[in-house]
C-alpha cells in the first residue's frame, strides 16, 4: 500500500508596498527567495478551494493577477475590474470570482476557469467592503461602508436583493457561522459593535454586540463536538 503524499501548504503574502507576492512554506518557515511581481498596490486576495489559482485585487490599476500556485507563475493577462477593489473571495464550489470594488460600490464575477469576467457587474452600496458566502455557496454578504448597510445576492442569478439591511455605522468585516445560519458585521465606524443577521429572514437582531474600539474582521473557529 502506498502512503498518501503529505500536503505541503503555502502561505501567500501580498505586499502592498513593493507590488509583490511572497510565498512562505508552511512547515520548515521558509520565504522563497524570489518575490511574484503583480502591480502596484496589491490589496485583497482568495485561493481557490483547490489551491491551484491565487488571485490578487490591484487597486491602482483596477485589475485581478492570477498566479498558478504550483508554478507560482503570474498569468501574462490581468482581468479589469470595478474601481478600486478591494474584498474578494472564490465560491465555495469553486467556480466563480467575487470581487467587491469598493468605489463603484459594485460586485464583479470572474469565471475561476477562463479567466473571463461577466460583463455586466451587480451593484451593491456605496464604499463596499466585506464580502462573505453562506456555507452553502447560495447567497453572498457584502457590507457597504458608507451607507452602513449589507447587500445580499443570489450567486447563481447574480440578483441583488433591493432591499438592503441596515447594520451599525461603517460596515466593514462580515462572516457566516458554520452552520449558516447567522451574519455576523463588525461596525467599524464608531459604534465599537457587531450586528447580527438571521440569513433565511434577512432580519437583523434588534441589539448589536457591544465590542472593541473600530472593529474591522470577524472569523469563526470550526464546530467542535
Amino acid at each position: 500500500m502506498l502512503a498518501r503524499k503529505e500536503c505541503r501548504s503555502t502561505g501567500f503574502v501580498v505586499n502592498t508596498g513593493s507590488g509583490t507576492v511572497s510565498t512562505i512554506d508552511v512547515k520548515t518557515r521558509t520565504k522563497d527567495p524570489t518575490d511574484i511581481p503583480v502591480g502596484p498596490l496589491p490589496a485583497g486576495q482568495a485561493v481557490t478551494p483547490d489551491g491551484k489559482t491565487l488571485f490578487v485585487a490591484l487597486r491602482n490599476s483596477d485589475t485581478v493577477s492570477r498566479i498558478d500556485v504550483k508554478t507560482r507563475t503570474k498569468y501574462a493577462a490581468d482581468i479589469q475590474v470595478g474601481s478600486i477593489p478591494t474584498g474578494m473571495k472564490v465560491t465555495p464550489d469553486g467556480k466563480t470570482l467575487f470581487v467587491v470594488n469598493g468605489y463603484s460600490g459594485t460586485v464583479s464575477t470572474i469565471d475561476v476557469k477562463t479567466g473571463a469576467k461577466n460583463p455586466t457587474d451587480i451593484p451593491v452600496g456605496t464604499g463596499s467592503s466585506g464580502l462573505a458566502f453562506t456555507p452553502n455557496g447560495k447567497t453572498a454578504f457584502v457590507s457597504n461602508n458608507g451607507s452602513g448597510t449589507l447587500s445580499t445576492i443570489d450567486v447563481k442569478t447574480r440578483t441583488k436583493n433591493p432591499t438592503d439591511i441596515p447594520v451599525g455605522a461603517g460596515p466593514g468585516g462580515v462572516a457566516v457561522t458554520p452552520d449558516g445560519k447567522t451574519a455576523f458585521v463588525a461596525n467599524f465606524g464608531g459604534s465599537n459593535s457587531v450586528s447580527t443577521i438571521d440569513v433565511k429572514t434577512r432580519t437583523k437582531n434588534p441589539t448589536d454586540i457591544p465590542v472593541g474600539s473600530s472593529p474591522f474582521g470577524v472569523e469563526f473557529t470550526p464546530c467542535h463536538r
